[in-house]
């Protein structure tokens, strides 16, 4: 997890780490032998979403798993990688490390208006996990700015590494 101030200490209690860990464990399993980062766009996006749904598939077809992926979006046309209904957290993978701003701000933005829109089904985590450099592009600037708005946006951030063991 990168450190984000007070931030990565806040998260780190609040979130369940078993449950946690287990998503992470997942992404970094289907993702490592699967990505090549120089693929062309066409075959680097099928690689992506075949990543994405064997990773999603993974966590929620498991009976009794309390994960569900493809996780509408109260309200919009959206929908969320893969939600704990349990632990009320919002999953999301960005398989490549091109442009993790765009989905990252994008994805927030998701949880906000879900929560919004259905203060009876609200998230109180949201997970992003991506590749090595697409952690590094978060950690500074706007990001970092964003990230630490969790108790005005009323949800945890984190972002991942799915290069690295789950923590």
């Amino acid at each position: 997890m990168i450190s984000l101030g007070h931030i990565a200490n806040y998260v780190a209690r609040m979130i369940n780490p078993d449950r946690l860990r287990l998503v992470h464990t997942a992404a970094h399993r289907v993702h490592a032998p699967n990505w090549t980062a120089n693929a062309a766009v066409s075959a680097a996006t099928k690689k992506s979403q075949r990543i994405t749904l064997v990773w999603q598939g993974e966590l929620a077809l498991q009976a009794q798993s309390g994960f569900a992926a493809e996780y509408p979006v109260c309200g919009v046309n959206e929908r969320f990688d893969l939600v704990d209904v349990l632990d009320r957290t919002v999953y999301e993978l960005k398989v490549s490390g091109n442009n993790p701003h765009h989905e990252f701000y994008k994805d927030i933005f998701k949880v906000v208006i879900h929560n919004r829109n259905a203060p009876h089904d609200a998230f109180h985590h949201f997970v992003f996990l991506t590749t090595s450099s697409g952690v590094s592009k978060l950690q500074f600037g706007l990001a970092q700015r964003v990230a630490q708005l969790d108790s005005l946006l009323g949800f945890t951030i984190h972002v991942l590494d799915i290069a690295n063991a789950a923590p």
